[in-house]
């Protein structure tokens, strides 16, 4: 996180030197300093949140994070001063100097923790400085990716249409966190069978914080909903609605199966390679599905895990990223796990693993997210606004002609092609924004919390 900070200030700070001339007279030379010497403490900044779980890497991070702060205050201070008096100017110039004798010390702790340097020659777009890489596209969707589960889907809808029961038959699915039970459920209420077949569908996300009357109003809303209005203003007590709930104890409890081996390859493609009739050559495809077969076995079959591992690798097109990756992949997973009870920790150690990946400007977005509730969904149009009033929106990634709201989306976009946010889309054409809403799956939430 200290890497996104101090871009975020770097950013602020040059924009003000271009901004702000005239305010800054008489210290935009020691400005310019900082500024410079914060972009080379920056190429440290990746190697140290790695190792954030090391208590002096911990404090040396926090120490950063913090100075980083206190040279964007004493600059804003000075422009906001800046008229009142020469001494204001002299003080203002004491404590840049301040800052930069801090910053010397903190360079010496980066050494004395043997923190390394970021290459500025790696291709790697999280390690690229300056400018946020774009991968993503908005001319096209992301392309539906749903690997292993088609004949389950047909049973289940089968289940759902037997009419030799009396009574509409309850079905469970369960499992563990990332096995795929929430998209396994959608295909099944979006099924067209299921659509011509029933009166009408409603979909309810239950989190763990519940209340029952908000629950029925949004079962309500969806069978009836020009009635909208009306139910969001029904009490608990004066409705003359009754809800039954029957529940089949003959109903089927089913339990999910993780992916096998090529059905992991297969996904792990899908989402890493979409577009892999463009690779160089076939040789080329055959280097990386090699170590896309290995990175992929540490995923223990579970979708989630496999899909964010993809949203990884889309972005390296080049196969020495891939090698650069597959060589991380020993370090930032552990080797030999993925049975039993360590799933759960192997999912875990793959979201940190794509949240340490992302580009510096795309971790506080990210990580902002977390804030909303649980199952949250999130307008985005005034999400991106709060992003952007926060300053972790960088004007350094607007292109020509380009609004900051274009550069939030864009964000928005790069999130959502490396799988870790999740979207609706705009169904109107000349909507300013594509994304309607956006939302996070239980697991990458728990990660933004965590982080």
């Amino acid at each position: 996180m200290a890497e996104a900070v101090v871009s975020i200030v770097v950013a602020r700070l040059t924009d003000l030197l271009i901004e702000e001339p005239v305010a800054l007279h008489g210290l935009k030379d020691e400005i310019q300093q900082v500024v410079t010497k914060l972009e080379l403490m920056k190429t440290f900044l990746q190697d140290a949140d790695s190792r954030i779980s090391e208590y002096q890497v911990r404090t040396l991070v926090a120490d950063i994070r913090a100075l980083a702060y206190d040279a964007e205050h004493v600059v804003e201070t000075f422009i906001v001063k800046a008229s009142s008096s020469a001494w204001n100017r002299r003080n203002q110039a004491i404590k840049i100097k301040d800052i930069e004798s801090k910053m010397s010390l903190l360079s010496d702790r980066i050494r004395e923790n043997n923190i390394k340097s970021t290459s500025e020659s790696s291709n790697s777009s999280s390690e690229a400085p300056g400018k946020l890489k774009r991968f993503h596209s908005f001319k096209t969707l992301e392309p539906e990716i749903f690997v292993g589960f088609h004949g389950d889907v047909d049973r289940l809808v089968g289940h759902l249409m037997n009419e030799s029961d009396d009574c509409y038959p309850l079905i469970s699915i369960c499992g563990m966190g990332g096995l795929g039970k929430t998209t396994l459920a959608q295909k099944i209420y979006n099924h067209p069978t299921i659509k011509a077949s029933f009166a009408g569908l409603a979909w309810v996300s239950i989190s763990q914080k519940w209340q029952t009357k908000l629950v029925l109003q949004r079962i309500l809303i969806c069978l009836i909903h020009e009635k909208k209005e009306e139910i969001l203003t029904w009490d608990d007590d004066n409705s003359n609605v009754e809800v039954a709930v029957h529940v089949n104890r003959e109903g089927v409890i089913y339990q999910p199966e993780c992916l096998n081996a090529e059905q992991s390859w297969e996904l792990l493609k899908l989402k890493a390679l979409p577009r892999g009739d463009h690779l160089d050559s076939r040789d080329t495809f055959t280097v990386m599905e090699k170590m896309g077969r290995e990175m992929v076995k540490k995923c223990a079959g579970l979708p989630l895990a496999i899909v964010i591992l993809g949203g990884i690798l889309v972005t390296k097109p080049s196969v020495m990223e891939w090698e650069k990756v597959y060589a991380d992949s020993l370090w930032s997973l552990q080797k030999g796990k993925g049975l039993g009870e360590d799933q759960q920790r192997e999912l875990f150690h793959v979201l940190v693993w794509s949240y340490n990946d992302l580009p510096p400007q795309l971790k506080p977005c990210f990580l902002y997210l977390g804030k909303f509730g649980e199952d949250k969904m999130i307008e985005v149009e005034t999400l991106y606004q709060l992003w952007i009033a926060e300053g972790i929106v960088l004007s350094t990634d607007k292109r020509e002609g380009e609004t900051m709201m274009q550069v939030a989306e864009s964000y928005m976009g790069e999130l959502v092609h490396r799988s870790m946010v999740q979207v609706t889309f705009q169904e109107v054409e000349s909507s300013p924004t594509k994304i309607k809403y956006s939302f996070l799956h239980d697991l990458m939430r728990d990660l933004s919390l965590s982080q």
